[in-house]
């Protein structure tokens, strides 16, 4: 399973936005998705797997993570189903996405990584990575 609990990610999100949207104009939906996937297969490797939830294998729309081990997705929203993230995006994001894919070969490498909230990001998951989840 992931190794934050639900509110130790919700703290470090709403902490995350209060530094992106003023230095990059942009939000985890709009932009940050790629640094905070990134920022979180770095600090927990064998935990997690860069996928992409987009209108084609070739076109990235939004970077997610797969927990190993798992059917589970995480975003900035939080751990989700397959289908949950595909009625998210459907719906609420309104994107045509069909479909789930795993960055394999680290295409998504050219995406924009915002350095300065990356490591903030592995700063504060290496700091939730020490507290007792339970």
């Amino acid at each position: 399973m992931f190794p934050l609990s639900p509110t130790q990610w919700k703290t470090l999100i709403a902490e995350a936005m209060e530094l992106l949207v003023p230095a990059h104009e942009c939000g985890f939906f709009d932009g940050g998705c790629y640094t905070l996937a990134r920022a979180v297969k770095h600090v927990f490797p064998d935990a997690v797997q860069v996928a992409h939830v987009s209108r084609s294998e070739a076109r990235f729309d939004h970077a997610i993570l797969h927990i190993e081990g798992t059917e589970l997705y995480l975003d900035a929203d939080g751990l989700q189903s397959y289908g949950q993230m595909m009625h998210k995006m459907q719906h609420l994001e309104g994107v045509a996405v069909s479909d789930i894919w795993f960055d394999v070969d680290d295409r998504l490498a050219n995406k924009t990584c915002y350095r300065d909230i990356f490591d903030f990001l592995v700063e504060r998951l290496n700091t939730f990575a020490l507290e007792d989840v339970s």
